[in-house]
């Protein structure tokens, strides 16, 4: 099965879950249809770490260090945690800029139509 390289970790999952649907498909012993409870397995992780972007790496690599029963539900709740971490904050702050930008903007119009008045 050819796996694409993905850039975010919406994509990620989506890549996650692909894997699972392929191990649901070509395995004998496996009892679930729903791909998020798969047993994530070192090997499909190996293979998301290698798709995924550089800069994700070292904590995708970090996040499953060893050979827990982890399915990929859970695995893809700590790609979510994580990319609300790393993201979230910066989006918060760009968000408060804008509402910050806006007060300003009103302020100056505000300003020259009382001005433009006297």
């Amino acid at each position: 099965m050819q796996q694409t390289q993905w850039k975010t970790i919406e994509q990620g999952i989506q890549c996650l879950r692909e894997m699972a649907v392929a191990e649901i498909v070509f395995s004998d012993d496996l009892t679930t249809r729903n791909p998020d409870l798969v047993p994530c397995t070192p090997v499909m992780w190996h293979k998301l770490v290698r798709l995924g972007p550089q800069e994700y790496s070292s904590a995708l690599a970090i996040m499953k260090q060893d050979d827990t029963e982890e399915t990929v539900l859970d695995m893809a709740k700590k790609l979510q945690a994580y990319a609300d971490a790393v993201h979230g904050p910066m989006h918060i702050r760009i968000a408060a800029l804008e509402t910050h930008m806006w007060k300003l903007e009103d302020k100056i119009e505000e300003n020259h139509k009382t001005s433009g008045r006297r």
